[in-house]
């Protein structure tokens, strides 16, 4: 079985999926087991089809849910079977060892439900938040310099003990 759940919400980015596909083929090559659960939310079957034709070393699920990226998270958090689970944005890609890393560093430490990797550009720069320059735990007061959902690795039964995700929160919710 796999150690992470991928949980990916899209409206049918199928370029960038693909480019996400390609990267998640380098994790598994350092040595992680993993599944992807694609949550398309488009209507239509660009993104099916591309999942279908994919020639990859992992398994994939695939699902539908109403608009909002909340909604699509919560949707593949009830199917995962992983130990872990993250909740990569369809736009995301893996630099090739980060959830190996990522896996390691919680089984190291049980008494942590999670961690947040920074989010990097493809130059290799921090990105979209004013990061903390040293890791950390994170907390109520540091969060907003220390995660970004996308990032975050759980141990899935800590995700589903909280409740997943707000669907009024998000892009796609009918909220904020």
């Amino acid at each position: 079985s796999p150690q992470i759940s991928l949980v990916v919400s899209t409206v049918g980015r199928r370029h960038e999926l693909a480019r996400l596909l390609a990267s998640i083929e380098r994790e598994v090559a350092a040595g992680v087991a993993l599944e992807l659960i694609v949550v398309d939310q488009s209507g239509g079957l660009e993104v099916m089809e591309l999942l279908a034709s994919a020639h990859v070393r992992f398994p994939i699920r695939c699902a539908t849910s109403a608009l909002g990226v909340s909604r699509g998270r919560n949707t593949g958090l009830d199917m995962a079977v992983g130990a872990y689970v993250m909740f990569p944005d369809d736009d995301a890609w893996f630099p090739g060892s980060a959830l190996v890393q990522a896996v390691a560093h919680l089984d190291a430490h049980p008494d942590h439900d999670g961690l947040s990797m920074q989010l990097r550009t493809g130059e290799g720069d921090p990105s979209m938040l004013r990061w903390a320059p040293t890791a950390r735990l994170v907390t109520l007061r540091n969060h907003h310099r220390t995660s970004i959902g996308s990032t975050m690795l759980f141990r899935v039964g800590v995700a589903r003990a909280v409740g997943g995700f707000d669907v009024n929160i998000g892009p796609g919710s009918d909220g904020w």
